[in-house]
């Protein structure tokens, strides 16, 4: 008996199960997408035995295990590639009012393929939109203790496994009130850019980790009794830093190549970059870039 003989059987009964559940409405839509768009890989696998079953040793094996490879690998490149589209199918406004005894906010943004611009306003309302995919949904939680208030934006997939027609890149704008002290803003992303700009805020920590894509940061002209610290990395891409006339810097370089104007600025040893002349600093961050850390 040939040794490809087993293959062929396994997979008329796998298929004969498969249409036997979606008769009674038992797969599920990701499942039928991906059956409807990967059955070519059975022709692929059917030519490989065919060419090679009598030829080489395990060659069913070898050639189904070419076939999965070469199916996960199409697939990857698909989703990457359809993951730069940008989507408007799902929208999800924020809104929320500061109560006149809310003296700081924390701010915790967490978004998964989707380019984020932060701003600031003159009012007490936090606003914005998220618009994107079907496959995203976007919460938000809202606290207040002892006069701060702390809200956490959050973006995740509606299903483990999203359909490749449905997926896509999205964008995040928020405007944060300017008279209210940010204790803490924290944002994480998977991939980017984001643009932020915070020159008309006071923000005490900032945390920002992204893991591709550019950043481009306005740092906020501090008031010189409060100091701001914290992180700033991008897995993959630029760093672009924007600092107001008169605030003083001292920048940990953990990665990335430093670029800055050298009548104000003087690198130490240690990748460590500061303003020329003063030995306090209003701004004390650790950054970390592939690409290029520049200084304006």
């Amino acid at each position: 008996m040939s040794r490809s003989n087993w293959l062929w059987p396994l997979l008329i009964v796998v298929f004969a199960v498969y249409l036997l559940a979606s008769v009674a409405g038992a797969v599920p839509p990701i499942v039928a997408d991906l059956v409807a768009r990967g059955w070519p890989a059975a022709l692929v696998l059917f030519g490989l035995v065919v060419l090679f079953g009598r030829r080489v040793r395990f060659a069913t094996v070898i050639a189904l295990f070419v076939t999965l490879a070469l199916t996960v690998g199409i697939a990857v490149f698909a989703y990457a590639k359809q993951s730069g589209r940008v989507r408007t199918d799902y929208r999800a406004p924020i809104a929320q009012t500061l109560a006149p005894e809310i003296t700081a906010l924390k701010i915790n943004l967490s978004t998964l393929i989707a380019d984020i611009d932060i701003s600031t306003a003159a009012d007490r309302t936090i606003s914005g939109e998220f618009v994107g995919s079907a496959e995203s949904q976007v919460t938000t939680t809202f606290t207040v203790e002892q006069g701060v208030a702390t809200l956490s934006i959050t973006e995740t997939r509606t299903s483990s496994l999203p359909r490749l027609d449905a997926i896509g890149r999205g964008k995040f704008a928020l405007q944060l009130p300017r008279g209210v002290t940010l204790d803490t803003l924290s944002i994480e992303g998977s991939d980017g850019p984001l643009i932020l700009d915070l020159s008309n805020a006071t923000v005490r920590t900032l945390n920002i980790r992204v893991g591709t894509g550019a950043l481009v940061v306005t740092l906020p002209a501090q008031r010189p009794e409060i100091g701001l610290g914290g992180n700033i990395t991008t897995g993959a891409g630029d760093l672009t830093l924007t600092v107001p006339a008169g605030v003083t810097l001292k920048l940990s370089v953990a990665g990335g190549r430093p670029a800055f104007d050298q009548a104000n600025y003087l690198l130490l040893s240690g990748n460590v970059l500061q303003s020329a002349g003063v030995r306090d600093f209003q701004v004390a961050l650790t950054v970390s870039a592939s690409g290029t850390v520049t200084v304006k």
